[in-house]
């Protein structure tokens, strides 16, 4: 059934009873929309089963049970072709530190060519990653000698970095550590989860992270982690109750306080002795504009800290 706001609903029949979500909207919405397309607009909150946010692919929808679906909402994401070089934060003879918006993989080709193509970069290789969603400071080497330099110096763990995000929540107390041991726990929709496990079966991740201003829902946060490993500080913070707000991987919440259309982490700072000038680098990047909308909604104060 559509609506008169472009929505469409309907109610799963007795026979349709125990089929996964994903499949109940390509077998109501036909060739309509491609598997990968209605991926996005679950990642993106428009689906509702039951009046309630549902993002889960493998969702099982029962007999009954009332789902929506926000058709004329859905945003695809932007292609490669159609990339739009990032800002860059810091340059010189050795490194490259760029702006790196969210919804770009680290990996992309795309982005190394573009950057190659903005200046003479010929050996310019990623120095480390940032989840896809993730935005903010993204460092690569210009040379195999800087390479090899900044390799160690993450290694031994002399490269500081300072994350905000604005999670659900307010946290019993304004700061905290969280030393743990983390591993892969499961796999949802080819994409890993890790959790915490037994050291034998994990490796050590150690997060910092205090409380910048509290809302009435919801948290902006700052997050130093001394580790990096896969999704450490989205892991992190939900294991104390406090998840990203936009996390879909982690947010296990049926009823977040604000719904953004990704992860609200960001990669706000990073710092290091340069390994050939002994001055100590830091590079900052601005929260971007869906970190103010989000704010705006919550009533909550953010900023750079």
């Amino acid at each position: 059934m559509a609506s008169d706001d472009g929505s469409k609903s309907w109610r799963v029949e007795k026979e349709e009873s125990g089929t996964k979500l994903l499949n109940f909207l390509q077998n109501k919405l036909g060739k309509e929309i491609s598997l990968r397309k209605l991926k996005q607009a679950l990642e993106q909150n428009l689906c509702h089963v039951n009046r309630r946010v549902e993002h889960f692919a493998s969702t099982v929808v029962g007999w009954g049970d009332e789902v929506e679906f926000a058709l004329d909402k859905m945003v695809f994401k932007t292609s490669r072709k159609s990339l739009i070089p990032p800002a860059i934060l810091y340059e010189d003879e050795d490194f490259l530190l760029i702006d790196k918006p969210s919804g770009i993989s680290s990996e992309d080709k795309a982005l190394l060519e573009i950057l190659k193509s903005m200046g003479t970069r010929p050996e310019l290789a990623l120095a480390h990653r940032l989840d896809k969603e993730t935005s903010g400071v993204l460092a690569f080497t210009k040379t195999a000698c800087a390479k090899e330099a900044l390799y160690k110096l993450f290694k031994e763990r002399k490269v500081s970095k300072r994350y905000n995000a604005i999670v659900a929540g307010i946290p019993g107390k304004m700061y905290g550590r969280i030393d743990n041991f983390l591993g892969k726990i499961a796999d949802y929709e080819g994409q890993n989860l890790w959790g915490a496990v037994e050291p034998e079966k994990g490796m050590r991740a150690v997060t910092d992270w205090k409380c910048i201003n509290r809302g009435k829902n919801s948290t902006f946060i700052a997050c130093s982690p001394l580790t990096g490993r896969t999704h450490q500080i989205r892991v992190h913070l939900a294991s104390i109750g406090h998840p990203i707000l936009g996390d879909m991987l982690y947010n296990k919440l049926k009823n977040p306080p604000y719904l953004p259309s990704r992860c609200l982490l960001h990669a706000a700072e990073m710092g290091f002795e340069h390994p050939f000038t002994g001055n100590q680098l830091v590079t900052i990047s601005a929260l971007p504009a869906d970190f103010g909308e989000a704010a705006a909604v919550l009533g909550l104060k953010i900023g750079l800290s």
